[in-house]
């Protein structure tokens, strides 16, 4: 009997055990599980080049706001800056199909002009449903953008022309710019789209293209520039075997050998010693692209959305400015001035904030203190004048007593000179009489009734004089 309840309760016990297991397994499995989307961004530049990375911090931060869609980024790098663009394109081509063999890719982003070309050019082969999101200075054909699966982006200008219009305005000396603008061996049309670009100001100024065949040409090149001239650095390339210098680096060399100022147009050589420039920035054409992304992801066609303008910035180096002595108030509205050296006001904000408080509250204290005391003072002061008062008082009340027990005494005195010489004689003279008129009664004298009269007038006198004494 007991061991057919222990085998019950051991089988209860189990039901309760799969029952919590099936339970859990329930909620940790959900039964609409959302979809993985695929989206790749293709640079153009190698993963080291230094706005690869800032880039693809901008998407991705962009596809993590969204936690109603789980995004699989994956960044591809075309490195054409270092290989041919048809080695390149060939090896990322054959790269990107391995790698995303029987998986569907739902957006391609394809950041710069030599990525959008590669994207179009291998889309049939690749990605042929995925739309496309380029960024760079030139727009794609109607037809491929029209479509489908179409093709959408952000569309920015060089501002090639309109960082040097920026520097001539602040130099309106100048005579002459020496433009340098030598982009990778395997590129030769980025030389070409620059004179294109700055042709309409060869009027205004002067324009000398730099073509340097060696760093230390150009650097001497540089050394060089005349008075009254500018140097306009975009890019130069030194891509020697076993010594690769990015163009940002170069930015930095330059700007140490010139003795004019220098101005250029990307965000990542702010800091290296250019002036500034008309910038675009890296990190809003990254977040305008991924932006675009998720609209599709979201079921819209890329050929319903509309083209993005890229926003240029007027962006300086404050200490170029005060180096070259460019007063801001000269610079356009909307420019955005880096390194500006904070004012002891901005450094020290709080440690002033804090002493002064503690100066405030200290000389608080003082005068609480300072008005306290003189309250102190004030009340010592006033307790003398009243104790110096209650004595003179204590005084004349001492004195008025002595008088006081003078005068009684006095007129006790006169009192008793009173009784003793007037009323004591005038009742021994009454006394004297009533014995005479005794005596007189006695021998039956007949003028006794006068004498009794005269006595009688001398008693009311005596009374009145009683009576006075009295009052007094």
């Amino acid at each position: 009997m007991a061991h057919e309840m222990w085998q019950k309760r051991l089988c209860q016990r189990s039901i309760i055990i799969v029952s919590l297991c099936a339970a859990v397994g329930a909620q940790a499995q959900p039964d609409d599980p959302r979809p993985v989307k695929t989206v790749i961004g293709i640079n153009w530049g190698t993963e080291d080049f230094p706005t690869s990375p800032i880039w693809d911090s901008a998407v991705q931060k962009v596809f993590q706001s969204r936690r109603d869609l789980v995004v699989d980024y994956f960044a591809e790098y075309l490195e054409s800056d270092r290989l041919s663009v048809e080695t390149a394109s060939e090896a990322l081509g054959d790269y990107i199909k391995r790698k995303f063999e029987g998986r569907r890719i739902e957006v391609v982003l394809a950041n710069t002009d030599a990525a959008v070309q590669f994207a179009v050019r291998y889309r049939p082969l690749l990605f042929p449903d995925a739309p496309i999101v380029f960024g760079g200075t030139r727009l794609p054909e109607a037809a491929l953008r029209d479509r489908s699966p179409g093709i959408t982006g952000v569309l920015s200008g060089t501002g090639y022309r309109e960082s040097l219009d920026l520097a001539l305005s602040l130099h309106p000396g100048t005579g002459r710019v020496l433009v340098i603008a030598q982009g990778p061996r395997n590129n030769t049309t980025f030389g070409e789209l620059v004179r294109a670009e700055l042709g309409p100001l060869e009027n205004r100024v002067r324009l000398d293209y730099v073509d340097a065949r060696s760093l230390p040409e150009l650097l001497a090149t540089v050394k060089a520039a005349p008075q009254r001239s500018l140097i306009y650095y975009l890019s130069y390339w030194h891509d020697e075997p076993g010594e690769i210098i990015l163009p940002p680096k170069i930015a930095a060399l330059v700007s140490e050998a010139s003795p004019v100022p220098v101005y250029g147009i990307l965000e990542i050589q702010m800091g290296s010693g250019i002036v500034g420039g008309v910038v675009r920035r890296t990190s809003d054409g990254g977040r305008q692209m991924a932006e675009l992304a998720i609209q599709i992801l979201d079921g819209a066609r890329a050929q319903d959305l509309p083209l993005v303008e890229a926003t240029l910035v007027p962006m300086f180096d404050w200490r170029q400015l005060q180096r070259w002595g460019i007063d801001v108030s000269r610079l356009p509205k909307n420019s955005e001035v880096l390194f500006r050296t904070p004012t002891a006001w901005q450094t020290y904000r709080w440690y002033i904030i804090g002493a002064g408080t503690v100066i405030v509250l200290q000389a608080a204290s003082i005068i609480g203190l300072i008005a306290q005391r003189r309250r102190r003072e004030q009340a010592e002061s006033m307790a003398q004048s009243s104790t110096t008062a209650l004595r003179t008082s204590n005084q004349q009340i001492q004195r008025l007593a002595r008088d006081l027990i003078t005068a009684q005494e006095e007129e006790r005195s006169r009192l008793a000179r009173e009784l003793h010489d007037d009323i004591g004689q005038r009742i021994a003279s009454l006394a004297i009489g009533l014995s005479i008129i005794k005596r007189r009664i006695d021998k039956g004298d007949s003028g006794v009734h006068a004498d009794a009269a005269r006595l009688q007038q001398q008693i009311v006198g005596l009374s009145q004089g009683l009576r006075r004494l009295s009052h007094e």
